[in-house]
């Protein structure tokens, strides 16, 4: 060994089980060194996938000129869009606060907890919001949270129970459950408008901040909201039932399994995480599957405009309409004969009610942003607006009992879909509905088919 290569070995000073102390240093500082694999991987995966909301859930909806878009909240503000609301509110942040300290008081609930949690993940709440949130400092952030999720979990609470039970603190819980009671329709309207949510996991979060054998923590908080909203029209899709619950996910990386899995979603069950109370109340009225719209054929096929002739119409040809029973209020099915004479449209029960057009103005202008792949109320609303154009369309329905007895008259059923239809126009549609058009078209013009249809017709 040579006298350079000896000097060498001189110098480094051996550590604790023959490290280096100059190595170990060396180590230490490369540790510290951040390479941002998290954020360079998630924008590869944007790259790769396209994910066109850049992992925004809760975007601000703009009215249109003609007053069109979702209505805003008349009873309460949820979230940072509407807090300048020019409605007069029934249900400020001083309500809430009591809220809040009555859950403190009596459910056991640790807002410490809660507002340590916000603190901890103020930026993933931040980029739940497509606009900035700068009127929302660091400290206000996780209180207004606080006392958004203490008001929906109150409230979720209220309406699930059927009676009001003789607890020790009784006369204070009737104080706000009857005042909360007596705005019922006008809060879940406001739950479920669009632009007017929190993430849902913040609401979660509160959740777990009560004791476990804490009476509001029997149901799970998807199960609490969606009995929440049992009552309202489209109802339950019974088909649809909630997978086993894993941790929520706060980045892309959720969103785009969640979005590209067909399976996940679609066919088995739940999403690996809801964005918002509106996108659980959507998913649990859409069909099992179908109506899926990839991000790509979104942004490059050309909106072709779509279109079947109205019931009475259709009726010439043979056409058949039947009500369905089970599935999805939404899912619109055709099938053809044995003798490919006739066809049969099977529908589901319509039944529209004073609520029923700011819900579907909000669960269709839902389906156009950008976090939302299935388009099934926009589908539905484009097919119901063709079928039902005058009120003989409406009657025949009616006759055959797919058109329900409520408020709405025949002439009110043809404006309320023709109107809805207004935010529809030139929208993509989901390859589900155009097989049904289809379908349904090549039937409309065989010549057999209307032969048959006109020989019935004349008959009767």
């Amino acid at each position: 060994m040579s006298d350079g290569s000896q000097s060498t070995l001189v110098d480094i000073e051996s550590g604790e089980e023959g490290t280096s102390k100059k190595n170990r240093e060396w180590l230490t500082e490369q540790l510290k060194v951040d390479d941002n694999l998290k954020e360079k991987g998630l924008a590869s995966l944007d790259k790769i996938y396209g994910d066109a909301s850049g992992g925004r859930t809760i975007f601000k909806c703009e009215r249109k000129a003609d007053g069109r878009g979702p209505p805003e909240p008349t009873a309460v503000a949820i979230g940072p869009y509407h807090r300048n609301c020019k409605n007069r509110l029934k249900f400020d942040d001083d309500y809430k606060l009591k809220i809040t300290r009555f859950m403190v008081r009596y459910f056991g609930l640790v807002a410490e907890k809660y507002l340590e949690e916000m603190e901890w993940n103020e930026k993933d709440v931040r980029n739940c919001y497509d606009k900035d949130l700068c009127e929302w400092s660091r400290e206000e952030l996780p209180r207004k949270l606080l006392l958004d999720s203490s008001f929906i979990l109150f409230v979720m609470d209220a309406f699930s129970k059927t009676e009001l039970l003789t607890f020790e603190f009784f006369p204070e819980y009737v104080a706000l459950h009857l005042h909360i009671r007596e705005h019922t329709e006008q809060i879940k309207l406001d739950l479920l408008t669009v632009d007017n949510q929190i993430p849902f996991f913040t609401i979660e979060t509160l959740l777990d901040c009560f004791p476990q054998d804490s009476s509001i923590r029997k149901e799970s908080i998807e199960e609490l909201a969606l009995c929440c909203f049992d009552d309202l029209w489209p109802k339950k899709n019974k088909e649809k039932v909630m997978s086993i619950r894993v941790p929520w996910f706060r980045h892309l990386l959720c969103l785009l399994k969640e979005e590209r899995s067909d399976e996940v979603e679609t066919s088995r069950g739940a999403p690996y995480q809801f964005h918002h109370l509106l996108h659980l109340f959507h998913w649990s009225r859409i069909p099992k599957e179908g109506y899926q719209m990839d991000f790509e054929d979104r942004d490059s096929r050309s909106a072709l405009q779509l279109y079947i002739p109205s019931a009475t119409e259709l009726q010439k040809s043979a056409t058949k309409f039947k009500k369905k029973h089970s599935g999805s209020s939404l899912h619109v099915t055709f099938n053809r004969g044995l003798t490919f004479v006739s066809g049969v449209i099977n529908i589901p029960v319509l039944q529209l009610y004073n609520y029923s057009k700011p819900i579907f103005r909000n669960l269709v202008a839902f389906e156009a942003t950008p976090a939302n792949s299935v388009l099934c109320f926009t589908a539905y609303t484009a097919c119901m607006s063709c079928m039902l154009q005058r009120e003989d369309d409406v009657k025949l329905l009616r006759e055959r009992g797919i058109v329900a007895s409520t408020n709405y008259k025949d002439a009110e059923i043809v404006k309320f879909f023709e109107e809805l239809n207004k935010e529809v126009e030139g929208v993509e549609m989901p390859d589900t509905l155009r097989k049904l058009y289809t379908d349904v078209t090549d039937h409309h013009n065989s010549r057999i088919s209307k032969w048959c249809g006109t020989s019935c017709c004349s008959t009767a």
